[in-house]
């Protein structure tokens, strides 16, 4: 089950796990499309997962990607 949230709550990483949020700098449609089969398998039944576009991912995080 989804978690309702906004923009600024993914961003933080506050209340959703980093595995559940995937950042894509652009719109690559292979690479959005692989993502979002990932988060369709859902093997640990977290329900989903977020995908946020025009967001870049921050290499030094300290987080496990």
């Amino acid at each position: 089950m989804a978690i309702p949230t906004n923009i600024k709550t993914l961003l933080s990483g506050d209340v959703v796990e980093w595995a559940r949020i995937e950042f894509k700098e652009t719109w690559d449609p292979a690479a959005s499309l692989k993502t979002v089969c990932a988060f369709a398998n859902d093997l640990d039944n977290w329900g989903g997962g977020y995908i946020v576009n025009g967001v870049e991912e921050e290499k030094s995080s300290g987080r496990d990607v």
